[in-house]
């Protein structure tokens, strides 16, 4: 699953070795710290030769606890401007590029039907 929040992109899946855990992965490490201060998770492992640089693992019910007050705290009417207040427009603009190849698969859908 990804997630994109306004203080973060996670990428979270089922560890094969750590039943009922959930492995929550970054690629920016102020990403992940947030994510911890959030929910108490243990701090950022660096993994430099893996395809997301940082993680932890947290409790897949800390998760979904995490999960609920982030739909709770949406206090924003359009998502990139939050970001872009809250993380710079750098990252706006990053979530942007995500947001347009989305809309090319809406479009592309449409010309299917």
């Amino acid at each position: 699953m990804w997630i994109f929040t306004t203080s973060g992109f996670l990428s979270v899946v089922t560890p094969a070795d750590r039943p009922g855990d959930l492995l929550v992965r970054a690629r920016v490490r102020a990403d992940l710290e947030a994510f911890c201060d959030a929910t108490g998770a243990p701090a950022p492992i660096e993994t430099p030769a893996r395809d997301y640089r940082w993680r932890t693992f947290v409790p897949a019910a800390t998760f979904a606890t995490y999960l609920a007050g982030q739909a709770e705290a949406i206090d924003y009417g359009n998502f990139k401007s939050a970001v872009a207040a809250r993380q710079g427009h750098d990252r706006a603009h990053r979530y942007h590029d995500v947001w347009s190849v989305m809309h090319d698969l809406q479009l592309a859908d449409a010309d299917a039907v």
